[in-house]
């Protein structure tokens, strides 16, 4: 369960970076139908990649958090789609992002895409529980952090000359 906050929190950060709110300008109503009514987000590559890869991850922690009882599955989707609503919410304050109803989508079908992966993993005949835990080993949290130092200042893009740079 610990992993899922983890990864929540990590989706928020990186969903709300750089984090210049401006909440003294009202939102426009033409900004509130641009994010409701604007279906490019629907097609565009990068778009629907971002935010299912985004969100893969959530489902497939919550996935184990839930040991297969559908109706913690049930709550860790709801819980995930609240959360990409809100964050897109958030985001109309943010003149730097562009919130999209798509984006929402496209997040609930990464939370599906690992929820569906971790349920077939575990059911595959021979997998166990422990095949999780070497994430978790001495060298993985080595990668871990030396990939983490790499990327930071964590730098939400799909940009690789970006996240080179980085």
């Amino acid at each position: 369960m610990r992993l899922t906050a983890l990864i929540t929190l990590l989706i928020i950060y990186g969903s709300l970076y750089p984090f210049d709110f401006q909440l003294h300008l009202a939102v426009s109503a033409s900004t509130i139908k641009h994010a409701l009514y604007d279906y490019s987000g629907f097609f565009r590559f990068s778009d629907m990649f971002g935010n299912i890869a985004l969100f893969i991850p959530y489902g497939v922690a919550g996935a184990i958090a839930a040991q297969g009882q559908r109706l913690r599955l049930t709550v860790l989707v709801l819980l995930g789609l609240a959360v990409s609503a809100l964050v897109q919410v958030l985001q109309l304050y943010l003149p730097s992002r562009d919130p999209a109803l798509s984006d929402v989508f496209w997040n609930a079908f990464g939370i599906v895409l690992g929820v569906s992966a971790t349920t077939l993993f575990q059911f595959c005949p021979g997998s166990t529980a422990l095949r999780w835990r070497g994430w978790v080993s001495p060298e993985g949290m080595l990668v871990g952090s030396w990939l983490a130092a790499k990327l930071v200042p964590f730098v939400p893009s799909l940009d690789v000359g970006i996240v080179r740079h980085n």
